[in-house]
């Protein structure tokens, strides 16, 4: 290659931020697998051929060099939308195959320099401040986000309206919807809604309430705007109903590990500080059996104590165990040395209906090398009963 390209493609790389490197990353795939396509199709030399393909190659590696430099330990998903696109063409020979449907998250990086994309099905869940590093407000944060379907003009393309997002209502008048449109609710007519405690999509059933493993209102609405794009797309609702009904969630968030005689356990094991035991707390519509504990990071119990109303018995265990115990100044409260203690505790003092959440406020090192562990072997205690 031109030692002057190389130089300026150099010198580009070092003003590129944290932000930037990830999407780079990910176009520059993409972009080196069309390329190798177009070359395919078009009269070239070998040596043309190489060049191009090397500009491409060297460019990727620059900017993967820079992006060993800024991670710094922290763990990054490089499992994006354009790289996970960029291998699903040629495995599933999407190029020379008809009638797949590729299902893509959108972010408003790739949303900002959109020209010909048309979503056969698409949606905005909600808005909620995000970006706001990158962007030069949250309205064009927000104004960012609507193009998903600015493209779509045609009553065979369908968006689909979570009309309980006020936000969203907001900017859906102000950028209209041109295309077909479908609705969801929780608790408003709806092209899919809720109704006597199961989901229907225009009157056909999907599923109960009580067959969805994963908790909290947020999940379910995730779940009914999943539905309507199947049902869109043309899967049967049985099919959808048994995909849901297996489905328990993230492993180590709120996971539903399983039902013994009568309780239901869940693996909150990520959870290792107290807001995110709070939103744990907050997705169960019934007071909780509480496992919390660990390695004891002097964390402030004070707000967590306040939804001592959402925890039918706590039971405390580990390093922090009595002092959590005491902290949450909870009525009916037992502390236990390991997390096994606890389990078997949790299960003593339980009854048929009731629900045991290990949700532990607090890291894992003094008994184990990680919450993944941890939640790993929750998950054997409770499935060897």
């Amino acid at each position: 290659m031109d030692i002057n390209c190389k130089k300026k493609i150099q010198s580009v790389k070092l003003n590129l931020q944290n932000g930037q490197v990830e999407i780079i990353l990910r176009a520059l795939e993409l972009y080196k697998y069309n390329l190798n396509y177009m070359l395919d199709t078009e009269q070239c030399s070998d040596t043309e051929r190489q060049e191009k393909l090397a500009m491409v190659q060297f460019t990727f590696e620059q900017v993967l060099s820079i992006q060993a430099e800024q991670v710094n330990g922290k763990s990054v998903d490089t499992e994006t939308t354009t790289s996970q696109f960029s291998k699903a063409m040629p495995e599933n020979n999407l190029l020379e195959e008809e009638n797949h449907y590729i299902v893509i998250e959108m972010s408003n990086f790739q949303l900002l320099d959109i020209e010909k994309f048309k979503p056969e099905i698409s949606t905005v869940i909600n808005l909620t401040p995000d970006h706001l590093d990158y962007m030069a407000s949250l309205d064009e944060y927000y104004a960012s986000k609507m193009r998903i379907y600015e493209n779509c003009e045609s009553d065979d393309e369908i968006f689909v309206n979570n009309i309980d997002d006020e936000t969203l209502q907001e900017y859906l008048k102000r950028y209209p919807v041109y295309c077909g449109c479908l609705t969801q609710s929780l608790n408003k007519p709806a092209d899919c809604r809720i109704i006597d405690e199961a989901i229907y999509f225009r009157g056909e059933h999907i599923i109960d309430l009580k067959d969805i493993k994963i908790v909290g209102d947020h999940n379910v609405q995730n779940i009914m705007i999943a539905a309507t794009i199947c049902m869109v797309a043309g899967v049967d609702s049985r099919i959808i109903r048994k995909v849901i009904s297996n489905f328990k969630g993230v492993e180590h968030r709120i996971e539903f590990v399983r039902e013994y005689n009568g309780v239901k356990v869940y693996n909150d094991s990520k959870a290792t500080n107290t807001d995110a035991s709070i939103i744990a707390l907050k997705a169960f519509k019934q007071p909780v059996i509480l496992l919390m504990g660990g390695f004891d990071k002097g964390l402030d119990l004070k707000e967590m104590s306040t939804y001592n109303s959402h925890i039918k018995k706590l039971v405390t265990f580990g390093a922090a165990g009595q002092r959590f115990k005491e902290d949450m100044h909870h009525e009916d409260s037992y502390y236990e040395d390991t997390l096994k203690d606890a389990v078997n505790k949790a299960f003593e003092i339980s009854e048929p209906g009731d629900i045991i959440l290990l949700s532990p406020s607090t890291s894992s090192f003094d008994e184990f090398k990680g919450y993944e562990e941890r939640g790993r072997i929750f998950k054997q205690y409770v499935n060897e009963k």
